[in-house]
């Protein structure tokens, strides 16, 4: 069968697909596409990541997604397998959905990427069909056309065009949503060469979302790579923004960033998103496109001011926090904190780049005996020396002398104040997610929060 997404868009039939990589996108996505009857094969290197999901049990904690995978295996749509010739004859369209981790020097590693990509264009050579190859992996500028191309090229023997098809297609996927965004994108990029590769892939994406589909914007490769880059680095500025202007109405009595940016909120302009502030952006997205764009920018000879300071207040923001600790207890060696929280925010298991661990190590640091809970993270040895895993937040809370409140999990509001005098050694709570009424509990315990002048005791 050849691959025509225009004519199978005509004719009723679902493209078979291939997932190479299933990580938090690869995983997500291929699911979510096999729960709309599409015929989805997916590929890992990793054999006990494969057989977790062939059990129907997901790798990371991402709501509804073990359902989701549940139902999809059931209804025989999906299934896993390490072999990537297999994929590519069992499937139409590939997509590549590899990580690509910040080197040492800020660029983004397309290791994995080569990798998959020189497999996948082996297979092909193998292949009479037409394929479509989509990369959703997040890249630099110019990697679609400079690297994948010649790579799939020089691995099939085959000129793009006659023996394959190639898109770009970015993500904008966030931890603790990604199922429902998944299921309903509030926008597809489409980056290709031709105008035949995209309309191909457009015919998938209405197969898939049906009468649901959001703005289409078509644009060229490197458009396409440069928008996710910006995406994402708009994101980070924007909290770095807030972060700096919560620390400054922290210095001025009176002014609480939460009202700050209500107001600003308010602005159809500017918009009520990304404007709370906390402790630091973290993840594997904002803090790697961040640095990526600026390794990026620095290439082409330019420095990025405003990129370098966004990071540099990302950098300095755990380090907030813990100030705020010095602050209530002065010198912290042989002084027991409570930390509630480790990923990078509620709704994951995610812990890379997570401010909430900057926070426990420089604790760590500065002497003090570190208890650590988290929900979804259990990781007894992540922690060398005075730092314990939890079990539980009365466990966690015990016999401490400061708790930080680190990750906005729901489970932490359900904390009483009754609980945090009963347990503590001397009730003392540094809010750095805003989760709790800051006038109410000043009265009961000494309190701090990001962008909030400290409040005296009633």
């Amino acid at each position: 069968m050849h691959f025509d997404g225009l004519k199978h868009s005509v004719s009723g039939v679902h493209p078979r697909l291939s997932f190479f990589g299933l990580g938090y996108v690869g995983l997500c996505s291929a699911v979510c596409f096999a729960s709309r009857g599409f015929r989805v094969i997916g590929v890992d290197v990793d054999k006990d990541r494969l057989k977790e999901i062939a059990h129907g049990r997901p790798p990371f904690f991402e709501p509804k997604l073990s359902w989701h995978l549940q139902r999809a295996l059931k209804s025989s749509c999906f299934r896993v397998s390490p072999d990537t010739k297999l994929a590519i004859q069992s499937s139409d369209v590939s997509f590549i959905t590899v990580g690509t981790p910040s080197a040492s020097d800020g660029s983004a590693d397309l290791s994995q990427v080569k990798r998959v990509v020189k497999t996948i264009g082996r297979s092909l050579s193998r292949k009479e069909d037409k394929h479509l190859v989509v990369l959703r992996s997040t890249i630099a500028p110019g990697t679609l056309r400079n690297v994948v191309k010649p790579l799939l090229e020089s691995m099939s023997h085959k000129n793009m065009g006659e023996g394959f098809d190639l898109c770009y297609n970015p993500e904008f996927l966030s931890q603790g949503v990604a199922v429902g965004q998944s299921l309903n994108p509030d926008r597809l990029i489409i980056g290709s060469f031709d105008k035949r590769a995209s309309e191909a892939l457009l015919a998938i994406y209405r197969k898939y979302l049906n009468d649901h589909l959001p703005p289409v914007f078509s644009t060229t490769a490197e458009a396409s790579e440069m928008i996710k880059y910006a995406n994402n680095t708009f994101l980070a500025v924007r909290i770095s923004l807030i972060n700096e202007l919560a620390n400054i109405c922290s210095l001025i009595p009176g002014t609480d960033i939460l009202d700050v940016a209500k107001g600003i909120g308010m602005d159809k302009r500017i918009g009520s998103r990304y404007l709370s502030p906390g402790p630091g952006f973290g993840g594997s997205c904002l803090p790697k496109d961040l640095n990526g764009l600026i390794h990026l920018a620095q290439e082409k000879g330019y420095s990025p001011p405003l990129l370098n300071a966004a990071d540099s207040v990302n950098s300095h923001q755990p380090e907030q926090v813990v100030n705020m600790v010095v602050d209530i207890l002065g010198d912290l060696r042989r002084k027991r904190i409570a930390v509630l929280g480790l990923s990078f925010k509620q709704g994951t298991d995610d812990i890379r780049e997570s401010p909430a661990v900057k926070i426990v190590q420089y604790l760590s640091e500065k002497g003090a005996s570190v208890a650590v809970h988290d929900p979804r993270v259990f990781k007894p040895g992540l922690f060398p020396g005075r730092v314990t895993v939890a079990a539980s937040v009365k466990e966690c809370l015990k016999d401490a002398e400061c708790c930080v409140l680190a990750t906005e999990w729901p489970e932490y509001l359900m904390i009483k104040v009754t609980d945090l005098r009963k347990l503590m050694k001397q009730p003392a709570l540094i809010d750095s997610r805003r989760l709790f009424d800051a006038r109410e509990m000043s009265k009961y315990l000494r309190f701090a929060a990001t962008g909030l002048s400290p409040v005296k005791p009633s």
